[in-house]
C-alpha cells in the first residue's frame, strides 16, 4: 500500500513549529493545519482508524494553536504575564504534540496497522478534547 497521504500529513506536521513570531499575524500555521485537514481525507479508506486518530490529533493541534493565539496580548505596552504564561504553555504543548504525533506516525508505519495500534493514541487525543486543561493529555 502506498503511504503518500500519510507521508504528506507527516511532512506537514513536521513543518509546524509554533513560536511567538507565528502568533503575530502570520497565517502560515493556519494554512498548514487546513492542508493537514484536507490531506486526512486522502488517507486509505481501508484504515479508517488511522483517519479517526489523526482527525482527533488535528483538532488537538488547532485547539493548542488557538489557545496560544488567544493569549497573545499585551496591556499598555507591558506584557500581560498571565497571558504570557498561558501562551508559553500552549506553545510548548503544541510543539510537544508535533513531536509525539510524528513519533506515533512512525510507530504506526512499523506496526501491524490495525485499530489496536492507534487505540491508546486516539484515547489520549480524545481525553484532551474532553478536557484541554489537563496537561498530561
Amino acid at each position: 500500500m502506498s503511504d503518500w497521504a500519510l507521508d504528506k500529513v507527516a511532512t506537514l506536521i513536521r513543518s509546524l513549529e509554533l513560536t511567538d513570531e507565528c502568533l503575530t499575524g502570520s497565517d502560515e500555521v493556519v494554512d498548514r493545519l487546513q492542508r493537514i485537514k484536507l490531506t486526512l481525507g486522502e488517507l486509505p479508506s481501508s484504515e479508517p482508524w488511522l483517519k479517526s486518530w489523526l482527525d482527533r490529533e488535528h483538532v488537538k493541534a488547532a485547539l493548542l494553536f488557538t489557545a496560544a493565539k488567544t493569549s497573545y496580548r499585551k496591556r499598555y505596552g507591558t506584557p500581560n504575564f498571565a497571558a504570557q504564561a498561558a501562551r508559553d504553555n500552549a506553545i510548548s504543548r503544541f510543539n510537544e504534540w508535533r513531536d509525539e504525533t510524528l513519533t506515533h506516525v512512525g510507530e504506526y508505519r512499523r506496526s501491524d496497522r490495525t485499530a489496536d495500534t492507534v487505540q491508546t493514541w486516539y484515547a489520549r487525543a480524545q481525553a484532551f478534547l474532553n478536557d484541554p486543561s489537563k496537561p498530561g493529555t
